[in-house]
This record gives C-alpha cells, structure tokens and sequence, in this order.
C-alpha cells in the first residue's frame, strides 16, 4: 500500500506542471480598428505566453495574407501589414493567430473588415452651361458601393484653384448624390472653362475628384470660316456664321447683319441657312492692297454683337527674267514668312511669272541656273518686276580670267542679301586664285 501512494503522489505533483507550459493568447487588437479602409496599414498586436507568432488572413474571397514578422515587445507581439496587400479590394477576412512555444502551438481566430471608398462625379447639369444658369453637380459618395448620406461627410472644394464654398442641399439624390450648387453669374470670370476639385472626407479617408466645366455668353455669334483669306477687290466671299440664344437659332437677315472691312461696309449678296449655321456671301470692297479686319455685326433685341476675322488684300506679283540676248531665264522664286514657305513661282517660256501675297515680310530666295540671290526680311508692299538679273559667262578683260559677270538689279526695300555663285571648272586652272569682285556702288543691304 505505501508504494502505491508514493506513485500517485508524483502523478500529481507533475500534472500542474505540464499545465503551466502551454502558451496562452490572451487579446488580438487591431490598429486603427477592426474594419479599415483598403488604403490604410493596419497594426496587429498579439497579447501570447508563446515564443511566436503568426497569422494567416483568409478573405471571403479565398484571397490570402501571411503575416510572420511579428518582433516581440514587452510580451506583446506586434507586426505591420503594409495597405498594398488589400489595395482596391473590398473583403472581410477571417484571421487565424498562431501562438506557439517549443512544445506547443494554440489557435484563436478573429475577423477584419476592409472596405473600400469612392468618390465620383455622376454628372453636371446643365450639360451646356450659359451665364447666369445655376449649375448643378452631383457627386457619389460610397463605402463598397453603398451611398454614404451620413452628415459626416466633409467637401473641400476649389475652382480654378480658389477655395469656394458653394450650397450643397439635402436631401441626398440617390441618383445623383450630394448637389453641389454654383451660380455662374458669380464666378470670376464667368465666360469660359473652369477647372473644378472637389475634396471628400469620411471617417479616416479622403479623396479627390476633378472635372471641367464650361460657362458660354447665352448669345453665340461668331465667324467661323471664310472661303478665301486673300483677296482683291470685287472678289466673292462666303462666310459660315453661327448666331445662336441658348442654342436656339437666331435668323439672319440684311437687316439684322452687316459686315465691314475695317471701316469700309461689303455688300451682301445672300444669306442662306445651313443647319444651325449660315452661308453668307459677300463681295469684296475696293480697297487697296494691305491688312484689314472683316467684321461681322449683329443687331438682335437692342444689342449689337460682333465677330471679327483677319483678311488681306493681295499684292499683285509678276516680272520677267530674260537674258541680254531677250530670251527666257529658267528661275524659281520664293517666298518665306516665319520660315515657312508662302508661295513658291516659276518663270515660264517667255521668261515671266506672276502670282499674289499678302503684303508683309517675307525673306525672298530667287534662284537662277547660274547663282541664287536671297533677299532677307523684304518688304512686299508691290511687287512689279523690282528685279533684274544678267549673267556673261566669259567676258575678254586684259589681265584678268573672268570666270562669270553677274549682274543684279534690286529696286525692293530689304534687310540683308547673300549670294551664291557658280562657275564652270573648266575656266579656272587654279581655285585659289578666284576672287570675287563687286562694284563700289553694291548695297549689301542692312538698312
């Protein structure tokens, strides 16, 4: 009987022990909370007796997160899951934490929501925006696409970069969602296109949205083609004119509509619709080459509204170019404005060309067979035969091996001129030896 008892005795004294070695989790805390939002990082605390952690995060969609950088602080196990792993997700997941020892490993399971905020723009009313409407602009508000309408949501809004704060009405449009109201009669610098942020704050996130809107002058009466630019005198024009009130056509009449040249009217020939647009056709008063403003003017309910366009007036461009014995120069002229070319000329079998420019500035390049003559920063007010041109190809001058006489003529204001010269390498035994002569009287320009 003693042994028996003595037995029993050392059962007892080491089952207690056994007991004590198991590890414990006594809290699992989540940071900020237990139902985030996907753009935020989450803390994750353990409160375990063991020597480590983990924890597995299984959404409802099977989508899984394995955390296992715990460090252990104080006893508490922490560790930081980056808001990359649920970036654009909306899901609950079922979080199981492991707490283990040497010997042992235990189990607790918790939950995390983490949803998902958006914000956007459902609409803007009226689509065509004139000054003085009210503008209507309604803005979704949502947590995993259901509408938020709580009082809690806060709008920073700007437009064009200055703080505003405009009416936003209840009740909330489950449609639409919170409308924001402006009156386009109060905004600086109404006429035109506004660039607009609209802020929202919910909770602990925020987001931006931005969109454009467009504020017109209620009358729309503009210019908006014209069959030819460049004109002379008597020449028939047509005009693509639009008149409009909110949108709605405005008729055009010869008693409503005149169109001036500068301050010198042209008489309207016709005026017929097209669509919502109208052809207009004019014919070109007499005037003298030169740049002018087309404006077209419209008188409707005691107001006047006008429209304008560039419009010039050609100059005239011929000469000749023949040589000592009258027969025809084969040459190319052209003109450059801004470096691009405006108008290029051929001479033909008489030697003569002829065309029309806009008067104005132009770098000129003439080339013959024989050299190239430019004429930069010219001005073209006329052009009627201003340049002359002769070429001798051999010429008996004692002493002196003429290798090409070239003769030019200008009667054309210019900035500067250059020069390029050919000559036939047969006439010349040596190239070192050319030299270029000019006359005393040579005016190289730069005036």
């Amino acid at each position: 009987m003693k042994k028996i008892f003595l037995f029993a005795l050392a059962i007892i004294l080491i089952l207690p022990n056994l007991a004590l070695s198991s590890p414990v989790i006594n809290e699992i805390k989540f940071s900020p909370s237990s139902e985030i939002w996907n753009e935020e990082s989450l803390e994750m605390s353990v409160n375990c007796t063991g020597t480590s952690v983990k924890a597995v995060f299984v959404g409802n969609t099977g989508y899984t997160i394995y955390v296992e950088n715990f460090t252990n602080e104080s006893g508490l196990y922490k560790a930081r899951i980056d808001p990359l792993y649920w970036k654009n997700r909306q899901e609950t997941f079922d979080v199981t934490v492991n707490c283990s020892d040497e010997n042992e490993t235990v189990q607790n399971t918790t939950s995390l929501k983490v949803s998902k905020f958006d914000v956007e723009i459902s609409g803007i009313f009226p689509s065509t925006i004139y000054l003085g409407d009210t503008i209507e602009i309604g803005v979704l508000v949502k947590r995993d696409d259901q509408a938020i309408n709580s009082s809690d949501v806060k709008f920073n809004i700007t437009l064009d970069g200055v703080a505003q704060q405009p009416e936003i009405r209840p009740p909330y449009d489950p449609y639409g969602g919170w409308i924001i109201f402006f009156n386009s009669s109060e905004i600086k610098n109404p006429i035109g296109t506004h660039e607009l942020k609209i802020n929202v704050a919910y909770d602990r996130v925020n987001s931006t949205v931005a969109t454009s809107f467009t504020v017109n002058e209620p009358i729309q009466f503009s210019i908006l083609s014209l069959s030819k630019s460049w004109v002379k005198p008597n020449d028939t024009i047509t005009l693509t004119l639009q008149a409009l009130d909110r949108g709605s056509i405005i008729p055009l009449t010869k008693e409503n509509l005149a169109i001036w040249f500068d301050s010198t009217p042209a008489d309207i020939v016709s005026i017929s619709p097209s669509g919502n647009l109208f052809s207009v056709t004019i014919l070109a008063p007499s005037l003298s080459s030169g740049s002018y403003t087309l404006k077209a003017f419209l008188s409707y309910q005691n107001y006047s509204y006008t429209s304008s366009s560039a419009i010039a007036y050609i100059v005239p461009i011929s000469g000749k170019f023949v040589d000592e014995n009258d027969k025809a120069v084969s040459t190319r002229l052209s003109f450059f404005s801004d470096g691009v070319e405006k108008l290029r000329l051929y001479t033909d079998a008489a030697g003569a060309y002829s065309g029309s420019l806009p008067p104005g500035t132009y770098d000129v390049e003439i080339a013959f067979p024989q050299s190239t003559l430019r004429l930069y920063d010219a001005e073209i007010e006329s052009f009627e035969d201003p340049i002359r041109y002769y070429y001798f190809g051999s010429i008996d001058l004692e002493g002196i091996n003429v290798a090409g006489l070239f003769v030019y003529e200008v009667a054309l204001p210019y900035y500067q001129a250059s020069i390029e010269m050919k000559y036939d390498e047969k006439n010349v035994v040596n190239e070192n030896l050319i030299k270029v002569y000019k006359c005393e009287s040579w005016n190289s320009g730069k005036k």
